[in-house]
């Protein structure tokens, strides 16, 4: 079974500012995958994403608001369904994944890729895990 872990709704923002972005442009720049030498080191980043709040400071660099995350963005590392589409041949992904609900207000796709990546990649290398 595919993990997913979204932020819970109710640390969720219900109304987001920011651009109305369609399914389809989220589609253009999500999954996102940081790709690890084992599914260990992916599990492992996804559970420090987790625990260094990931989806509270992706919200903070986007528009300065903290403890509120973004409402449809996920994490997932494990059972990942031919993980050769993300990365290498033998190597293990961490996706980042972006599900906005319809009829909410959500963030630029291409904003939020840009920023998930930034801050997936720093907080993993603070926490010692080599991508």
């Amino acid at each position: 079974m595919k993990r997913l872990l979204y932020l819970p709704l109710s640390l969720a923002c219900l109304a987001l500012g920011a651009c109305q972005s369609t399914s389809s442009s989220s589609q253009a720049y999500f999954p996102q995958a940081i790709c690890f030498s084992t599914a260990k080191e992916a599990k492992a980043a996804g559970y420090a994403l987790l625990q260094q709040q990931f989806f509270n400071k992706v919200r903070f660099s986007l528009d300065n608001k903290f403890n509120k995350g973004v409402a449809g963005l996920g994490l997932s590392w494990d059972n990942i369904s031919h993980p050769e589409q993300y990365c290498d041949q033998g190597q293990a992904p961490l996706l980042i994944t972006y599900h906005p609900a319809s009829g909410q207000k959500h963030f630029a796709a291409d904003e939020l890729a840009s920023v998930t990546r930034q801050v997936a990649q720093m907080l993993v290398k603070e926490a010692h895990i080599h991508s």
